[in-house]
């Protein structure tokens, strides 16, 4: 999970549970881990643009290839 071993994490939490205390800090991390999951759902809608689109470059160059072999072809007969 992002390179953090788990000493790293145990440090993190003893920190965060110091400068949040206990009552503040599940609410911190609850919010955490919603503005995590909304990044992970903002990246998948990122990375299926970028898909979609690479997809619609492939089809156009592919039928623009096409239309040009055909071209080729009917000057041929």
């Amino acid at each position: 999970m992002f390179g953090i071993s788990f000493a790293e994490l145990l440090l993190i939490f003893i920190v965060a549970l110091c400068v949040l205390g206990p009552k503040k800090l599940p609410i911190a991390a609850h919010q955490l881990g919603h503005w995590l999951a909304r990044a992970r759902m903002l990246k998948q809608q990122l990375d299926k643009s970028i898909d979609d689109q690479f997809k619609q470059e492939t089809l156009e160059r592919n039928i623009k290839h096409a239309r040009q072999k055909n071209t080729d072809v009917s000057d041929l007969m």
